[in-house]
């Protein structure tokens, strides 16, 4: 008997109105376009941002040696996964991915007008425009001036496919509420006006975008008092496809109906960390309100930032496996973070003057591989799970990028300086557009750090300037 493939897009709808969108199976393809094995359009994109520095001795971020096999620093040590036997091991509980990162070091953003895309003369804000956008700016603080790389790539390649924007830091820790330094997303209106977009900051929120296909009171098909029952059980989205679940595994084979069992497995698994983060409230029904901009449970300097990253790079590897979202703006901390550093590496002080003078040299290290751990794991979880051409990563350009570098000597700054614009380094991951990730590429200064953003979009099949940039660094293609 012949069995009718179903779309990429399919999803299952249940009660609640609630959806899960599905892997991609087999079943998706027709049997004469597996054998051809035709290319597919689908393309996936991650801008994610730090504000941090590399600290006053980069030795403990940036390589020591270019090329291949090149060391691993203590900042760089979340790539090695558990591969290596040390007491992180247990930590990074996920196999090595050094290889499929680009480290490209030696970046320089040209400051008072010294270039394109350049920053203002004074420190803390300074450089999340032209990065992020590649914007000239003459102050600080400045929002972003225009577009910025995940708009610029949703509007290329998106279509009606979700544009996500996602922060893991709470909020600024600094007592004076949220700010431009927390919203790093951007783009155009129906009328070509500069419109600033707000973060996903819930973790209830963010699941609830891509799990339930319509918001309370938006749509007569929406049941509300199912939907409060559902989450008042504390129950599983699941729990409200299980008829359209049962239909779809009458039809799948055998490598089918794993892929599926194993994306309701993930499912579960990130709905219990979510429910761990956020404990029930008080009247029992615990519905989710997708306009609410903050949990109220954040604390007063840490948030459980750590699992919240974990949860948020889950969420984004679910938007991918799913055919959900194309470009995810994924900010870990603001620029000029004022979280605490304790539970990160144990220095009595906050992530920013961390990079100053913290007591441990290495701890600036400890804090960057804090914040590349979520993408060792996203591009583990991608690498494994099976695409049209190959894995899910065959398909994805990720690209990190954090908000200063080190250098000797800056606008008269003192030496070993950690506010600087020199000696800037970018990640970039993913096997999209003819990347050639495992190496360590030196630009000696030369390069725009955006210019690795530019590469990344370009990895998608995004051909718009970024700003006033338009270069890509063709090392990461040769």
């Amino acid at each position: 008997m012949t069995i009718k493939p179903i779309g990429r897009r399919t999803v299952l709808c249940g009660l609640a109105g609630a959806s899960v969108a599905l892997p991609w199976l087999e079943l998706m393809e027709h049997r004469r376009a597996r054998a051809a094995k035709l290319d597919t359009t689908a393309r996936f994109f991650v801008v994610a941002y730090g504000g941090i520095s590399l600290g006053r001795y980069n030795e403990y971020v940036t390589p020591s040696a270019i090329g291949t096999g090149w060391p691993v620093t203590v900042g760089l040590r979340p790539l090695l996964g558990n591969s290596v036997a040390d007491k992180l091991a247990s930590q990074y509980d996920y196999p090595s991915v050094a290889d499929e990162f680009s480290v490209i070091s030696g970046l320089m953003m040209p400051w008072d007008g010294s270039g394109p895309a350049s920053r203002g003369d004074s420190w803390h804000g300074c450089t999340m425009c032209p990065q992020l956008c590649g914007v000239s700016i003459s102050g600080k603080d400045s929002p972003l001036q225009a577009p910025s790389s995940d708009w610029l790539v949703h509007r290329a390649i998106g279509g009606s496919k979700l544009h996500l924007k996602y922060r893991v830091q709470a909020n600024s820790y600094t007592g004076e509420g949220d700010n431009s330094r927390g919203r790093l997303s951007a783009g155009l209106d129906d009328s070509g006006d500069l419109v600033h977009f707000d973060p996903v900051v819930s973790l209830e929120q963010a699941h609830h975008e891509l799990f339930a296909n319509v918001q309370p009171g938006n749509d007569s098909s929406f049941d509300q008092l199912a939907w409060e029952r559902h989450h008042a059980e504390r129950k599983s989205v699941l729990d409200l496809v299980r008829d359209s679940a049962d239909r779809l595994r009458a039809r799948l084979g055998t490598t089918d109906r794993q892929r599926l069992e194993r994306h309701f497995d993930e499912i579960r698994a990130l709905e219990q960390r979510i429910l761990a983060l956020k404990p029930p409230s008080d009247g029992g029904a615990a519905c989710i309100q997708p306009t609410a901009p903050v949990d109220q449970e954040f604390g007063s300097e840490w948030s459980n930032e750590t699992e919240r990253a974990k949860v948020f790079g889950e969420l984004t590897y679910f938007a991918f496996a799913c055919d959900q979202a194309t470009a995810v703006n994924f900010q870990l901390t603001y620029t000029s973070c004022y979280m605490t550093a304790e539970l990160i590496s144990g220095d009595s002080t906050d992530v920013h003057e961390t990079g100053h003078s913290g007591s441990d040299s290495t701890n600036m290290g400890v804090i960057y591989a804090w914040h590349i751990e979520p993408l060792a794991r996203l591009v583990d979880k991608l690498r494994s799970t099976p695409g049209p051409l190959g894995t899910l990563l065959d398909q994805t350009a990720i690209v990190f990028i954090n908000e200063a570098g080190m250098a000797d000597e800056d606008l008269g700054d003192h030496e070993n300086t950690s506010h600087s614009s020199r000696n800037m380094m970018a990640l970039v991951a993913g096997r999209a557009g003819g990347h050639q990730p495992g190496r360590h590429i030196a630009m000696n200064n030369a390069v725009h750090p955006s210019s690795a953003i530019v590469s990344a979009m370009r990895m998608v099949g995004c051909n718009d300037p970024l700003g006033e940039l338009d270069t890509d660094i063709p090392e990461l293609f040769t």
